[in-house]
């Protein structure tokens, strides 16, 4: 890896501005003096500024400026507001503080690429670990498409896209009373919705979150790449492309988040009870599938017979946690009919 090249002077103890060659603090300057730039100084104490306002010394002191150097060899100071103030922009030493900040802060860009590239073998890691992040989820969803069905998979998608992942059964509620008037038997059957569950992590379904962390590893990845070509030959970048590397590994924080998302989303999947994907459709096979693939994790007998009675189990708990006769489709709030 090339070494930074870039050498920008900055000064921040008065000792260091008078171990300058040629160095006097009270040399005082009109603006055709003026030769080149030397460095910035940003001080804790203020220092007098030395350039010439009608014939007298500005003497305005400031923390942050230049030490500059004049055509006759001394070495000074001038204050940053002086110095914008009172030189037109089109002057040398205007076009020069411009050069100066333009290269201060590739210096900056350079060093900070430098010491991301310090920590390669981390970035390495972490894309290695978000593409098995990725890999893994996609896994989870081929696999409920494949062990359940692909409607419950299509479900579980569009809950992702509209971040409703409750899990709703209907059920009924019988109730039988003579009628006075008639004195015949009538039977009332109240019709109402409950919440069995909700399914975490469905957002690995949605595929714009694959796409979203498939960009942001390409992008890291190749931001990886410019930033270790950029630094082998700085002297073949520009000011603008060095800023646009720099700012492009900025996407390691992204990736981060992104793929920790992903693998908090998966494992809270993971841990869904398995038969609640089974009463997201009517569809009765995927119901029963469902009830299979909870009894493979349990590593128990999957056969059609030990799904039926799971299911049984389930919706006998479920009817009487809720005080209700059967589960149904229709969910409206009351009806009844009368008895034949």
């Amino acid at each position: 890896m090339a070494a930074i090249e870039l050498e920008v002077r900055e000064y921040k103890e008065i000792e260091e501005l008078k171990a300058i060659e040629g160095f006097q603090s009270d040399a005082p300057f009109n603006q055709d003096e003026y030769q080149k730039i030397i460095g910035e100084y940003h001080l804790l104490n203020k220092v007098k500024c030395c350039l010439l306002k009608k014939n007298h010394p500005c003497a305005t002191e400031h923390n942050y400026g230049f030490v500059i150097r004049l055509k006759n060899g001394i070495a000074t100071l001038i204050g940053n507001s002086c110095a914008n103030d009172n030189f037109e922009a089109a002057t040398t030493l205007r076009k020069d503080i411009s050069s100066f900040r333009a290269a201060k802060t590739r210096k900056q860009k350079l060093e900070q690429i430098n010491d991301v590239l310090k920590g390669e073998n981390e970035i390495i890691a972490l894309l290695k670990s978000a593409e098995k992040t990725l890999k893994d989820a996609q896994k989870t969803t081929s696999i409920i498409s494949q062990e359940i069905g692909s409607e419950t998979a299509k479900k579980i998608r569009e809950m992702s896209s509209t971040q409703n992942s409750s899990v709703k059964v209907a059920l009924a509620k019988t109730k039988t009373s003579i009628n006075e008037k008639t004195k015949e038997r009538e039977t009332y059957s109240t019709k109402f919705s409950v919440t069995i569950g909700f399914i975490a992590g469905c957002e690995i379904f949605n595929t714009t979150s694959w796409d979203t962390l498939q960009r942001s590893i390409n992008k890291l990845r190749d931001s990886l790449s410019k930033a270790k070509l950029t630094l082998a030959n700085p002297e073949n970048f520009s000011n603008q492309k060095i800023n646009s590397v720099s700012l492009e590994l900025n996407e390691r924080v992204n990736l981060e988040l992104l793929s920790k998302k992903m693998l908090e989303a998966n494992l809270a999947f993971k841990n869904n009870n398995p038969l609640l994907p089974g009463y997201i459709t009517d569809n009765k096979i995927e119901k029963l599938n469902a009830a299979k693939y909870s009894l493979k994790l349990l590593e128990r007998p999957s056969g059609k017979n030990q799904a039926r009675a799971l299911i049984e189990q389930f919706e006998t708990e479920l009817k009487a946690q809720n005080n209700a006769d059967r589960i149904t489709t229709q969910t409206t709030d009351k009806s009844y009919r009368r008895a034949s």
